[in-house]
């Protein structure tokens, strides 16, 4: 609710990134697919020790153009940090409001 209420469109949830074959590449937590943008979430159970996954898969995102926004615990407790990340993505986008 908090994108919503800061006003940034419904992001697609649980999105499947596919490969050109339609095999399921990734599968994002927050998507707005015609932007190529991501949020994910980095909550702390189903991510420690995967640094080096995750950041892989990031770089790997980049590459085929997407701009990912991380989430940790800490920006639910102050999400200025996350939103002005987002907001700055949007921006890189065209997309203002």
């Amino acid at each position: 609710m908090l994108l919503i209420e800061s006003g940034f469109p419904l992001p697609e949830v649980n999105f499947s990134l596919l490969s050109p074959s339609g095999r399921e590449l990734y599968r994002l937590d927050l998507a707005w697919p015609h932007l190529r943008i991501a949020v994910e979430y980095d909550g702390h159970a189903s991510h420690a020790g995967r640094e080096a996954e995750d950041e892989a898969r990031e770089d790997d995102l980049r590459q085929r153009g997407w701009i990912v926004v991380r989430v940790r615990s800490g920006d639910l407790v102050d999400p200025t940090r996350f939103l002005t990340e987002l907001r700055a993505a949007f921006a890189r986008r065209g997309y203002t409001w």
